[in-house]
């Protein structure tokens, strides 16, 4: 992922990254044999392959969660994200920030497929939790440019004061 970039949720990403973990297996495999490491290495070789069957169950039971809660998603993950880790030291720091911005349609269609799919085989969250993230989406989604409530939203909060601390 670059500066300018947010994850990729789709399914079709998912497989990719787990495909690419299984070539990387499947290379190790034909390349070295097991006996032939020195212990430390034997380790590292054990570790991977534990990590590719993880990553394979985690792919299986993607949708076996709920993408969406109280306490955990996307929803609340890119604000926080971009208002504690995305640094603006210049002006393509800057356009990596916006481009962040105009990216998250695209995630949360991504979200939206996943919440459906998870819909479809019957996985959703109790009931109680949707007033709750409704609740923490709208104080994102408050503020201007979306309302006129006379205080900006908290992502354009952020901006202006990383963007306002540059030096010309």
């Amino acid at each position: 992922m670059h500066y300018d970039q947010l994850e990729d949720l789709s399914d079709e990403k998912a497989a990719a990254d787990l495909k690419a973990l299984q070539d990387q297996l499947a290379t190790l495999h034909r390349d070295f044999k097991l006996e032939s490491l020195d212990a430390p290495t034997q380790l590292s070789y054990k570790l991977l392959e534990l990590e590719v069957q993880r990553a394979a169950e985690e792919f299986r039971f993607r949708n076996d969660v709920y993408p969406i809660s109280q306490m955990r998603g996307v929803h609340a993950q890119i604000p926080t994200f971009l208002i504690n880790v995305h640094k603006v030291d210049n002006e393509k720091d800057a356009r990596a920030y916006i481009a962040r911005l105009n990216a998250i349609p695209k995630l949360f269609d991504q979200v939206i497929v996943n919440l459906r799919t998870c819909e479809g085989k019957g996985v959703v969250a109790p009931k109680f939790v949707f007033p709750l993230v409704l609740e923490a989406c709208h104080k994102i989604i408050g503020g201007a440019p979306f309302d006129d409530s006379g205080t900006d939203n908290p992502l354009l909060a952020d901006f202006k004061k990383k963007v306002g601390g540059l030096k010309e």
